[in-house]
């Protein structure tokens, strides 16, 4: 049984990203800010202690990134990192959209139990782990568009089953929106809602958008453990990517 989307006007939509500008905020906003002060204190210890707060090797360099697993698309002036398995023809090829840091690597196991059934599709938003990034705005309409563009890049058919978590729901949703003909299902796995900030207040939402952007770029969120809950329990070599990527 095929799930029917209705199409919205994109003012509704315009609506959507004006509560929140999905591009830059992610879900567990809570955890995320504890995360985030627990990464301070700890930097501040590292420091304090002479510790190194990067992981590197005996030699003094930085632990080297595995290759990217999956294909680099050219997308505009860049790429973007896909990765696909399973065959196609075995019913509608299930896309994986990931949170506010939820980069391909991520999606291991569940990459590995849907390939078995159906065709499933993985990749990494512009500015994430093996994607370049990209000019202009990151807002969800624009995210969705570029997903069903990278999808026509690389022959992949709809209609779609969508799984989107966090942050990754907004996304989905608003592709169902904008591609309702494309689309036969969507899962949100703890997806985030998009008035979620209106009930937290302006400070968790400027923590979000100003503070943990830098302790990612920096180094400071590993200490903390600030991804734990993405990389936990995968298998090695995905766990080291995605820590890498996220560190």
């Amino acid at each position: 049984m095929k799930i029917q989307f209705n199409r919205e006007p994109e003012s509704k939509l315009d609506a959507l990203v004006d509560r929140w500008p999905v591009g830059k905020l992610g879900g567990g906003s809570l955890n995320l800010l504890r995360h985030g002060l627990a990464a301070a204190g700890a930097s501040l210890a590292a420091f304090a202690n002479g510790s190194p707060v990067i992981d590197r090797r005996d030699d003094g360099d930085e632990l080297p990134p595995y290759p990217a697993p999956g294909e680099k698309v050219p997308f505009g002036s860049g790429i973007l990192h896909v990765l696909a398995d399973g065959d196609r023809g075995r019913g509608p090829t299930v896309v994986l959209e990931g949170g506010a840091y939820g980069v391909s690597s991520t999606w291991a196991w569940v990459r590995a139990e849907v390939a078995t059934y159906a065709r499933v599709v993985s990749y990494d938003r512009a500015g994430l782990a093996w994607s370049d990034r990209r000019p202009g705005p990151r807002d969800g309409i624009t995210i969705a568009r570029e997903l069903r563009r990278l999808l026509d890049e690389t022959n992949e058919r709809g209609p779609f089953v969508l799984i989107g978590h966090s942050l990754g729901g907004l996304f989905v949703r608003i592709f169902a929106h904008l591609f309702p003909e494309d689309v036969a299902g969507m899962v949100l796995l703890d997806g985030a809602h998009p008035d979620q900030f209106h009930f937290t207040g302006g400070f968790i939402r400027s923590a979000l958008t100003t503070v943990a952007p830098v302790f990612a770029r920096s180094g400071l969120s590993r200490p903390a453990g600030s991804f734990s809950e993405l990389t936990e329990g995968l298998p090695v070599r995905q766990r080291y990517e995605a820590e890498k990527m996220l560190a």
